[in-house]
This record gives C-alpha cells, structure tokens and sequence, in this order.
C-alpha cells in the first residue's frame, strides 16, 4: 500500500475515521467500505472513541479481519455535561495537546479553520438566557438583554 495515495487536486492524503467503538456488530457497512478503500490504495486511519461494549461483542464479521489499518483508541475524559468549558479542559486537555501542537505546526489554517467551526458551533448550541415575566409567570427565551424593557413585554 503506497504511504499516501493521490488527492484530486494532485496532493497526498489519507482518510480518518472517527468511530464511536470499533469494531461494532451492527457496522458491517462501514467496515466493508474501510476494506474496498484500503484495497484500492487509499491510506486509512481508525479512531474509536470508546472500545465495544460487551453486549456488542461476538463473532467479528469476515471483513473486519482483512481490514489492515489498526485503530486508535482515544483517550478516556469526561463528560461535558453540567460543567464550564474552562473547568473541563483543565482536567481533560492534557492528552489532547502533543496531537494539537503536531497539527497546528503541519496545517495551522486548517486547524484555524476548525477551531472557528467548533466554537461557533458551540455558540449556537448554548442555552440562552431564559427570561420569566413577572405578571404571567412565562418563561421567554430571549438572545437579547430585556434591561430596560416595560414590565410584561418581554
């Protein structure tokens, strides 16, 4: 298998999977796909966020065994929930940073890019403030301030 097949525009590259457990049962279409893809050249990397769970294990499909590309478990963190963005990095960042500074030195405008699409996407899904109306007791989701506003017309 070549190190790096050919790009439409004439460059090289592989293709990363990013799994939620690998391998998995029920995905017998993936791991076809990642086989017909390896078999035409194309370098492929496996990334599995978490390993199978065990009510997902079993005989592996044929496929999964001709499948060379080995995956990449991820690293274990914890979760987003109920905590601040800032509280979370500190406890989970740390295996994270030696991959970050490796793409940030070999393609800084595609990490750029990236980082822009993640937090606006984490601005969008940010719960905004929700506004009670004191005369009817309706909660109002608002994305702007109501300071200044009549009493009852928020």
């Amino acid at each position: 298998m070549p190190e790096h097949a050919p790009t439409a525009a004439g460059g090289s590259g592989s293709v990363a999977y990013v799994l939620k457990a690998y391998p998995r049962l029920s995905e017998t279409y993936i791991h076809s796909e990642i086989h017909r893809l390896e078999r035409l050249g194309l370098p492929l990397r496996l990334y599995s966020i978490k390993p199978v769970e065990e009510s997902e294990r079993g005989p592996r499909h044929a496929v999964v065994e001709r499948i060379r590309a080995q995956p990449v478990y991820l690293p274990d963190v914890a979760s987003v929930s109920g905590v601040s963005a800032i509280r979370w990095l500190r406890g989970n960042a740390r295996p994270f940073l030696g991959p970050l500074a490796r793409c940030l030195r070999r393609r800084p405008a595609g990490l750029s890019k990236a980082a822009a699409a993640a937090l606006a996407q984490a601005v969008r899904a940010r719960p905004r403030w929700s506004v009670v109306n004191a005369k009817d007791g309706m909660a109002s989701r608002l994305p702007w301030s109501t300071a200044g506003l009549p009493s009852g017309s928020a």
